[in-house]
């Protein structure tokens, strides 16, 4: 998850999802509706139906500097367990996030940190009889958030060889395939020196599946306005980058298809533009300032529901259903 990426998906938030079945090393299972149950909204457990998810991920656990992690409402893990399970959705624990991966890089670098992280996802998922961990590490070989460590040269063998051991670990602990390992990843492969890899396939091989973040493409960090998770990109306007292009980078660089899960947004971001967007209106991408300007629960992001009373309340808005 990037910006508050955990809503789940009828409260708001990023992931609906399918994912095909074909036979690789990990198989995909059966089509992936996901989403994130984000701990911070302390939203009423009751009032979400658990029932129309296969998986829910549970954000987020942060990771500290010697391996181990910590999950800031463990008090409610037991109710969350219990209110997702009832309705048969498999539970995992999302570990890392946009604030929380300070120290991936330099974990994966030590032996004793490194151990211990494969010692606590695994009794972790044990104590509390998870379905398995979600690794949302923003972004091994990239810079995500400004003080987070990454290392361009080594943080992707780094990772592959310590998702090979994880899976290593699950299959002695829990029989083979018994649990669940899945990543969250940006809308491009995981960077080396050069940029995006040209084949993750090895990856692949101990994952479960990749939920792709196709989001926050657009928002007050760019010169221009654009659509937060466009489906297609216009070229030569704004980022080039799309839920579409993302797939096609994802499956170019050899990551069976049937192991994707596409990430939906559902948010939308507001911007302080600068000049009058009604004299071309036709035209999405417009000069914009780089402050954020006020949301509803965060500032910038709107959410869901907040969207939707704006098209029925508001005469302004003209709603288009596709």
């Amino acid at each position: 998850m990037q910006t508050p990426k955990a809503n789940i998906v009828t409260l708001s938030a990023a992931a609906i999802f399918a994912v095909a079945y074909l036979a690789t090393d990990v198989e995909a299972a059966e089509p992936v509706v996901l989403g994130y149950y984000p701990s911070w909204k302390r939203t009423k457990m009751q009032d979400v139906d658990f029932s129309k998810y296969t998986h829910v991920n549970i954000a987020f656990s942060i990771p500290r500097s010697d391996g181990t992690f910590s999950f800031e409402d463990e008090w409610a893990l037991p109710q969350i367990l219990k209110q997702v399970r009832a309705g048969g959705t498999k539970a995992l624990m999302s570990v890392g996030g946009w604030t929380g991966s300070n120290f991936f890089s330099p974990i994966l670098k030590s032996n004793d940190a490194r151990e211990k992280l494969l010692t606590s996802m695994t009794r972790y998922v044990k104590d509390n009889g998870l379905d398995g961990i979600d690794i949302d590490w923003e972004y091994p070989g990239r810079l995500g958030n400004t003080c987070n460590a990454y290392d361009p040269q080594n943080d992707a063998p780094n990772f592959l060889n310590f998702l090979k051991d994880l899976r290593s670990r699950f299959d002695s602990t829990f029989g083979d395939k018994n649990k669940l390992i899945t990543l969250a990843v940006r809308v491009q492969p995981f960077d080396s020196t050069g940029g995006p890899m040209p084949d993750v396939s090895e990856f692949a091989r101990y994952v479960d599946y990749a939920n792709i973040m196709a989001y926050d493409i657009g928002g007050p960090w760019n010169s221009e306005t654009g659509p937060n998770a466009p489906f297609n990109f216009e070229s030569g306007k704004g980022t080039a980058l799309s839920f579409v292009s993302a797939i096609d980078a994802w499956t170019g660089a050899q990551w069976p298809a049937n192991k994707l899960v596409a990430g939906l947004g559902f948010y939308g971001r507001s911007s302080l533009v600068q000049q009058d967007m009604t004299r071309d209106t036709a035209n999405q991408y417009q000069p914009q300032s780089h402050e954020v300007p006020l949301g509803d629960s965060d500032d910038a992001p709107w959410h869901n529901l907040g969207i939707r009373h704006m098209a029925v309340e508001e005469p302004a808005y003209t709603r288009h259903t596709y």
